[in-house]
């Protein structure tokens, strides 16, 4: 005969994990994932050297690319030329360079395409950082996560394959958002070496958390509209740029305790940098603070996680953000965008791919958009069927109910929703406890 099973034991495994029967029948847990890579399996899959610029794309985002090349969708635009560091057009004229329907080269005319995302709706404020996953980011998450904060992260994939205990820990413990970022001046590459840039970024992404990216930020804001075209019919991404630039990248680690940037072209220590940042979280850009009337915009601020001293600065600063009444958000939280994309599931074990919307998002549509608190009906349907149980405010629901689906990517069968549960009937009813 088969012992008893205590009820009420049985009643709370079944609430505590009722969510796995409503995610993907593969799923695992944040410890799953971190011993996946403790046992080598990240290391066993082929990436290209890290922080090789424009590495070699895998076939299916070539097939995808060129599908969207003979359709017309990708411009036939050179690549620019570095000309003391700096990308530049010779082949073109200024005017041709500068015009949105053309190469449309923020670098060179600080031109934006009426689809990238550079200001947030008024009385809002865009958290976001780039350049992580670093050491420092363990510091950051956890003021984040005290402050009920949700924030975007704009990852390199070299860091994501340096430091993958820390993306998982922003997915799985923080719940915040994860977006694209590469590493070398995009305008300057061939149509093939960005698709290898932004391709493998996203597929460590979805390696190592079953997600896919919906957003991307270009490194030093250099794009056109080819690599827009690219990044948009390629790989269905968002563009996400800023209206405001502390410069606290000059306070990197290698120059502590000073500046890699000249007096007057960035701040010099963290003192200057955080009076910096309070200036424009006073002023907004153009003078549009949150207490205005008739604020024009709000403010996306181009900040990183890369040392101790940017950081800081931004935990210094945030609190006065909150104090005259900016409503904080991650980017997708600006406009009510799904954090992440659908995969095309035939693609998951040749290279990811996303489902792309015929009905892409118009960034200026949405710029007199109403920021309100979100209702927990609105959070409940702030996401599509893959991607994770996302908070943006964690205090209106059960973080720890929170499941994360990743696909099978050949490390063995993961259990499916059922199973898990039958499974965790017999730990609750026999007093064993699931370690994470």
């Amino acid at each position: 005969m088969f012992p008893m099973i205590p009820m009420f034991p049985v009643i709370l495994a079944t609430l505590a994990f009722a969510p796995m029967l409503l995610g993907s029948p593969y799923s695992v847990t944040l410890g799953q994932t971190l011993a996946r890579h403790r046992e080598g399996s990240l290391k066993s899959l082929s990436y290209p050297p890290e922080d090789e610029p424009g590495p070699e794309p895998l076939p299916a985002w070539v097939k995808r690319y060129q599908k969207a090349k003979s359709r017309g969708l990708i411009p036939s635009i050179r690549p620019a030329v570095l000309i003391n560091g700096v990308p530049e057009y010779p082949f073109y004229s200024d005017s041709t360079v500068s015009n949105p329907r053309k190469v449309c080269s923020w670098t060179v005319s600080k031109c934006n395409s009426r689809r990238d995302i550079v200001n947030a709706p008024r009385g809002a404020m865009g958290i976001s950082f780039d350049d992580g996953p670093q050491p420092p980011t363990s510091e950051l998450l956890s003021f984040l996560k005290e402050n009920e904060q949700k924030a975007t992260h704009f990852m390199i994939g070299s860091r994501i394959h340096q430091n993958p205990n820390l993306l998982v820990e922003t997915v799985h413990k923080n719940h915040d958002h994860i977006a694209v970022h590469t590493w070398s001046h995009m305008t300057t590459m061939t149509d093939e070496q960005i698709l290898g840039e932004i391709g493998w970024t996203m597929q460590i992404i979805n390696d190592l958390t079953g997600l896919v990216p919906a957003f991307w930020r270009p490194p030093y804001g250099d794009i056109d509209n080819r690599v827009r075209a690219i990044s948009r019919h390629v790989f269905g991404l968002k563009t996400v740029m800023w209206s405001v630039d502390p410069n606290d990248w000059c306070l990197s680690d290698e120059s502590s305790p000073g500046s890699e940037c000249t007096p007057g072209s960035g701040p010099q220590n963290i003192n200057q940098l955080i009076h910096d940042l309070k200036h424009r979280i006073r002023h907004g850009v153009h003078g549009d603070s949150p207490n205005r009337r008739f604020p024009k915009h709000g403010i996306i601020s181009l900040e990183h996680e890369l040392s101790w001293r940017t950081v800081q600065s931004f935990m210094q600063s945030y609190p006065l953000a909150k104090s005259l009444g900016w409503d904080t958000r991650s980017i997708p939280d600006l406009f009510g965008l799904d954090w992440y994309q659908k995969p095309v599931s035939n693609f998951t074990h040749t290279g990811i791919l996303p489902i792309l919307k015929k009905k892409p998002f118009t960034a200026n549509h949405t710029s007199n958009i109403n920021i309100t608190t979100p209702s927990q009906a609105d959070l409940l349907n702030h996401r599509n069927e893959t991607a994770p149980i996302v908070l943006p405010h964690s205090h209106e629901l059960n973080s720890s109910l929170a499941r994360f689906p990743i696909r099978n990517e050949g490390h063995g069968l993961q259990p499916t929703g059922i199973a898990v549960t039958l499974a965790s009937l017999i730990f609750f009813s026999t007093g064993f406890q699931l370690i994470y």
